[in-house]
């Protein structure tokens, strides 16, 4: 004759099996288990797992996936595995042990995941009676490919600086620094020497459609107050107009080699664009590494103007990359590298019905810690539309 135990588990493994099939009951089931273990171990003959079983790890199980993007190709997948930290901190591999379902509550064959369907994708663990977090994936009709690196052993990069103009179409003073940056881009000793951004953040943007909250952000964080005004790197060093001015901080923010090289590829698809990063570290370091979304060739009417090209803005900035304004400014932190390190990284932007994706660009930056904890632009780099931007070597 069975015991009490017997039949409990019995009709428990039922349970679990049909209310499974519902998804947003699955946190229920995880506090049910917990009661019901206590309740068959309590009325059993001896213990709930079959003689020479493996006991399971107790702690907290987590599905982890080896990137997050693959392109729906039905080739490129996604690897999973299944790890267990207990409460000493210590994990375990338990990826034979543990079962991993869609979203839809399909176990999956395996530990790879491809599709040719592009889409968002989740997934979960259950590993014993406990469930993981989801875990989602997106599969991309496009993931654009940047080129080896010709020069793995290489880390003497060209050093480029950031500058941020302070503008708008409504601001009556701004023309004048719009010729002092034309004049800049045509001088040789230093039109290499940087990368622009146009925040246009005047007046809150009235009649600007040049304008955006991200450059709102951007402004409100490092313009004086002035416009027009111009931001080396993420500092409070700004300066106006005056071309002799600029010149002089440019010269004094010129750097000989930069600790990070930065290699990127963009694409678009009909409601996003994606740009494919990879950066390697020459110094050693704790970095952060952004991007952001701009737009050339935008037309509105600029007060004060007194040349027709001053109506059309470039590298006005559309959005910033990051879920936090510490993220958006500085970059996502990548933590502590040595040198020759590599970090890749995927930014995708979602393109607005008013935005023209074939005239963006996207800027990426390094920012790297200084002895008091503070992040500074590093180096950075502009990639157009559907095209690539290799290392720049020395």
């Amino acid at each position: 004759m069975q015991s009490p135990g017997f039949f409990l588990s019995e009709l428990f493994v039922i349970f679990v099996g049909w209310i499974l099939k519902f998804k947003r009951m699955k946190r229920f089931v995880t506090l049910f288990v917990a009661a019901a273990l206590v309740s068959v171990a309590s009325c059993s003959d001896g213990p709930v797992a079959e003689d020479g079983a493996e006991e399971l790890v107790k702690g907290k199980i987590v599905l982890n996936a080896d990137r997050t993007v693959i392109c729906a190709d039905g080739v490129d997948a996604v690897t999973f595995t299944v790890t267990v930290t207990d409460e000493n901190g210590q994990k375990s591999d338990v990826t034979e042990d543990a079962e991993i379902y869609t979203e839809q509550d399909v176990l999956m064959e395996g530990t790879s995941f491809a599709t040719d369907k592009v889409g968002e994708y989740g997934f979960y663990a259950l590993y014993g009676l406990s469930l993981s977090e989801s875990v989602n994936i997106s599969a991309l009709a496009t993931i654009p490919v940047i080129p080896a690196d010709p020069e793995d052993e290489n880390l003497e990069f060209r050093h480029r600086m950031l500058i941020v103009q302070h503008t708008g179409a409504t601001c009556p003073n701004c023309p004048l620094m719009m010729i002092s940056l034309k004049q800049l881009s045509e001088d040789e000793d230093y039109a290499g020497a940087y990368n622009l951004v146009a925040s246009h953040s005047y007046n809150d943007g009235i009649s600007d459609a040049a304008y955006s909250p991200a450059a709102r952000t951007l402004s409100a964080t490092f313009n004086s107050g002035s416009y027009p005004e111009l931001t080396f790197n993420l500092t409070k060093v700004n300066v106006g107009h005056g071309y002799d001015d600029i010149c002089g901080q440019v010269g004094l923010h010129m750097r000989d080699s930069a600790p990070a090289g930065i290699a990127v590829a963009v694409d678009s698809s009909a409601h996003e664009v994606v740009a494919n990063v990879e950066i390697k570290f020459a110094e050693a370091g704790d970095y952060r590494v952004g991007a952001w979304l701009l737009e050339d060739d935008i037309f509105a009417v600029q007060s004060g103007a007194s040349e027709s090209w001053q109506h059309t803005h470039d590298n006005a900035l559309r959005v910033m990359y990051g879920d936090k304004p510490t993220e958006c400014i500085y970059g996502l932190p990548v933590g502590n590298k040595k040198s020759g390190d590599k970090y890749e990284r995927l930014f995708r932007f979602p393109l607005e019905k008013e935005w023209r994706s074939e005239n963006c660009r996207v800027l990426v930056f390094v920012t790297k810690a200084d002895a008091d904890g503070n992040f500074d632009i590093a180096n950075c780099a502009v990639c157009d539309m559907c095209d690539v931007e290799s290392y720049d070597y020395k």
